[in-house]
């Protein structure tokens, strides 16, 4: 049974008492000798609330009749009622953030004594309790990413011990950030626990709206095999909807570009399909005006402008110092549509070798290799092939990784 002091319950509290109300001489005396009626269920035990649980209208009628309540009488009740509820309201806020908190705390110490995550140490355990004792959970976090950034030149260098620290922290936070990337992890028994600490830390130090919108779309997608089956290379599936790598170093603690480039790459790509919805990229469907244009464009139309013009200014530039006279546009042609290149003469098709060995050099190197993705995808892989980015995938491939 709920006691319902509403703003409605009031109201019909008020409407029953302007129905038991009596008006004139004979209808008082007949309230009168009704009230002597009810006493009288009173005292024998009819007139208890447990026998109107089916109509407690009715109920309310005759303790309202009987006692002759009037409506000053009922709102001094439902003032009453109300400091009640603010005077207990703050105090049971407050109750219910510190009880929450506990509950954080409580997951991110299960997760540290769980067997499989082997983290449950003693000097963990104290460590952690005298951070959040003399400093708090966030200042703790804040002093632990700096001394885990000053103890390596990067992640596969820095202070593991530290870095589960600040996980366990950040967990205690953010629950939800941690549930959400181990459930993109959990299908996985290739990776090794650096290779899932390194990756969580990665994720929890990434500046914003990069970790928000890493967040938001990460169980959208989810994780093929590592070094399984037929990958021949790192790659987004649409059709699949999951991310799938070559093996489990060169992506990983191994990559070339820096640990765990590749890794997040490809969840670029997989947060581009998922943020998009159903059928497309995000790049491909949202829209902004440019002055460039004179109209709105897709993000991948910007991006695809941009990439052009810096190749036209780079055939440009070899055309100048060419024995014949070159077709700029039909050079870039070649790269753009994918034009064969027996459309143009010996002194174009010497220029055109010549750009493609100028981004070779250009755009090698752990600082410039992810522009070299962007321009291998743009150019339909003719840039960038030196390096591995497209060498010998089928075509469905091509389209995957994009």
């Amino acid at each position: 049974m709920i006691r319902d002091f509403s703003k409605d319950a009031k109201d019909e509290l008020f409407q029953q008492i302007d129905q038991v109300t009596p008006h004139g001489f004979w209808e008082s005396l007949g309230d009168c000798i009704g009230d002597w009626g009810y006493y009288l269920q009173s005292w024998v035990g009819l007139l208890r609330v447990d026998r109107y649980l089916n109509n407690i209208k009715d109920y309310h009628l005759k303790i309202l009749d009987k006692n002759n309540t009037s409506k000053e009488e009922i709102d001094k009740i439902f003032e009453e009622i109300a400091y009640i509820d603010h005077k207990y309201c703050k105090p049971l806020e407050f109750l219910r953030g510190e009880l929450e908190d506990c509950g954080r705390y409580t997951d991110a110490l299960a997760g540290i004594i769980h067997s499989g995550n082997r983290m449950f140490t003693r000097e963990m355990c104290i460590n952690l309790k005298i951070q959040i004792q003399n400093s708090g959970i966030k200042k703790s976090l804040e002093d632990l990413k700096k001394d885990i950034n000053a103890s390596g030149v990067n992640v596969n260098s820095m202070d593991k011990d530290k870095m589960l620290e600040y996980i366990v922290l950040y967990e205690m936070i953010y629950p939800e950030y941690g549930g959400k990337i181990d459930q993109l992890l959990q299908s996985d028994d290739v990776l090794t626990k650096e290779d899932r600490t390194r990756i969580k830390y990665l994720a929890y130090t990434a500046e914003e709206p990069c970790k928000a919108v890493y967040f938001k779309y990460i169980n959208e997608y989810q994780l093929g095999s590592i070094g399984g089956g037929n990958v021949n290379v790192s790659h987004y599936s649409p059709s699949s909807n999951k991310i799938f790598f070559t093996d489990v170093k060169s992506p990983f603690s191994g990559d070339s570009r820096g640990p765990y480039t590749t890794w997040f790459h490809e969840s670029g790509h997989a947060t581009d399909g998922n943020a998009a919805g159903k059928g497309g990229y995000y790049c491909t469907e949202y829209k902004i005006y440019l002055e460039y244009f004179g109209r709105e464009v897709t993000l991948q139309e910007a991006i695809y402008a941009d990439v052009y013009d810096d190749i036209r200014d780079v055939i440009q530039a070899y055309a100048v110092g060419a024995s014949d006279t070159i077709r700029v546009e039909a050079v870039l042609d070649t790269f753009r549509y994918g034009v064969e290149e027996p459309s143009l003469t010996d002194a174009e098709k010497q220029v055109r070798d010549q750009v493609v060995a100028y981004y070779d050099k250009d755009l090698r190197g752990a600082v410039n290799e992810a522009a070299c993705d962007v321009y291998g995808g743009v150019t339909n892989l003719e840039i960038g092939r030196k390096w591995g980015y497209g060498t010998g995938l089928p075509q469905q491939m091509k389209r995957e990784t994009y």
